[in-house]
């Protein structure tokens, strides 16, 4: 449950990613350092040559993480193809004297789990994964024009999200779960969040769109939806066929770039509104936070940061798409209330 008191511990852990990257302080990684640690966890490049196919696979979120995963991986990509600290270049010009720092050695950009991990707490309940069990939220991931082997250079990837389950109270994650989506702005199960050159290299998937990721979180004694609506989003994931029509994804990600003004809408729709008293300190402390450029095309630029990493696991499972309905978001707990944005 999302109370003032956890709100507040939101605004301890952006200090505390203010504060705690001093422990990696540039001292002795000035422009005259030339060697810096190998770097850059990225997704496979596009395969040169396969056969072209006609399979169609289907399948749906049954657990999402926002936390590392136990083996000792890092949850994230390297998103901007430098891996700040010790490395003095920044995708952006920071807006605070001590931005946030890549893990090193991996380049990994994600700093939004530095709020994410703090709204849903990793010691606490499970109601992320409850929820995608009775079919409150969660992703149906579809792939066509698929080959059925380790190397595709092009398939289609669509992502739908969830809004309820068909015939079924809670999803059994046996392949048999027929989900409902979002209509979107179609009525014949197609979507908006959709990559027509999308590609399998290896037995991975890799695909590049941009998603309105919908999570159900709870504020007071109601639910709310939050939207993360990530821009120049990578979906990638093992893929593994079950059946005629089953997708699975193993250790799979969705990752990509939040803009500012969407975190500040979507924080806003957990009751932190323009007005309130921890508003400003935690504008001020998020805005530290901002790490990448909203436009991968100005990576590397002199531009102001205005957008935050983001990261989050998934594992997807062999199901159907049920039928479609419309969402009903609303406005949220702060309503319309404008975004101001970061100095």
């Amino acid at each position: 449950m999302v109370t003032r008191a956890v709100l507040a511990g939101i605004g301890l852990a952006f200090a505390c990613a203010a504060g705690c990257s001093l422990l990696t302080s540039y001292e002795g990684f000035g422009p005259a350092a030339e060697a810096t640690p190998a770097c850059g966890k990225r997704w496979p490049a596009r395969p040169a040559i396969a056969d072209s196919g006609e399979r169609e696979l289907v399948g749906a979120v049954s657990r999402l993480t926002l936390f590392d995963p136990p083996d000792g991986g890092r949850l994230g990509y390297d998103l901007d193809g430098l891996c700040t600290c010790p490395d003095p270049r920044q995708a952006c010009r920071p807006r605070s004297a001590e931005p946030p720092c890549d893990e090193i050695g991996t380049g990994v950009d994600n700093a939004a789990g530095e709020i994410l991990g703090n709204i849903f707490s990793a010691n606490g309940p499970d109601p992320l994964n409850e929820d995608l069990a009775l079919g409150r939220h969660g992703v149906v991931v579809r792939i066509r024009g698929y080959n059925g082997r380790l190397n595709d250079p092009k398939v289609q990837v669509s992502l739908f999200n969830v809004i309820g389950l068909r015939d079924a109270e809670r999803a059994a994650f046996d392949g048999r779960d027929a989900f409902v989506v979002d209509a979107l702005e179609s009525t014949d199960f197609g979507t908006h969040f959709i990559d027509t050159s999308a590609y399998v290299a290896g037995g991975v998937l890799v695909a590049a769109l941009d998603f309105d990721l919908r999570l159900n979180a709870q504020v007071a004694d109601a639910s709310t939806p939050v939207l993360a609506p990530i821009r120049a989003a990578r979906l990638i994931g093992t893929v593994r066929i079950i059946g005629e029509s089953g997708l699975e994804l193993d250790d799979a990600q969705i990752v990509g770039r939040v803009r500012q003004e969407d975190l500040f809408r979507q924080i806003g729709r957990l009751g932190l509104c323009p007005g309130t008293e921890l508003y400003p300190r935690v504008r001020t402390q998020a805005c530290g936070l901002l790490d990448l450029p909203a436009d991968p095309g100005r990576d590397r630029g002199d531009a102001p940061c205005d957008a935050i990493s983001f990261a989050i696991g998934i594992r997807v499972t062999a199901a159907t798409i049920g039928g479609q309905g419309q969402a009903h978001d609303g406005d949220g707990v702060c309503g319309a209330a404008p975004v101001e944005p970061c100095p």
